[in-house]
């Protein structure tokens, strides 16, 4: 048997349970061989800043609480919520209409089902994200990455211990401290 595999990690697991290395080729994730080309990043130009904030399979209560609470009272934000594919819709809607107990001038928060990532990167200005290999898809697109830390769940993040790659919030004063640097 032959194993082709999109990470070195995966590749160490086999191996450690008893799979010889010559047996395993790592190619890296087939889904990121055509990203390049959708590229065509559209900063917003106004005061506006545009968020794309896009949970795991397995974390979604978790980022949206945790963006929705730290940003529902910064006018200046429209938040962008992708859910994973997998998730069920009517979930994230639960999640989010108990998070936002939303004023009169506040962010706004727009939940999308359809379209690819690919065409929500080319339109925001930041990505808000945990451990979601979409934030590989992000670095991609040049869209700067805040990625929430838990205190719940270790970083499990394909960039894991590369400072220079992503923003890292672990409370709602850092998301806030970092968007309006980055504003």
């Amino acid at each position: 048997n032959k194993y082709l595999l999109d990470g070195e990690v995966s590749s160490e697991v086999l191996q450690n349970s008893g799979i010889k290395k010559e047996n395993i080729s790592v190619s890296g994730p087939v889904r990121f061989q055509n990203i390049w080309k959708l590229k065509s990043r559209k900063r917003s130009t106004r005061d506006t800043m545009n968020i794309l904030v896009a949970p795991g399979l397995h974390d979604s209560e978790f980022v949206i609480n945790f963006t929705i609470k730290a940003l529902i009272n910064k006018s200046n934000i429209n938040m962008i919520i992708k859910p994973h594919p997998k998730i069920n819709i009517n979930k994230i809607i639960k999640i989010i209409d108990a998070s936002a107990n939303v004023p009169d001038n506040c962010a706004s928060v727009d939940l999308v089902k359809e379209g690819s990532i690919y065409s929500y990167l080319n339109k925001v200005d930041l990505f808000i994200t945990t451990y979601s290999s979409t934030g590989v898809e992000a670095i991609a697109f040049d869209v700067p990455i805040i990625m929430l830390l838990s205190k719940k769940i270790p970083d499990m993040s394909l960039y894991f211990g590369k400072n220079d790659v992503a923003l890292k919030a672990g409370n709602k004063i850092e998301l806030v401290n970092h968007i309006d640097n980055l504003i």
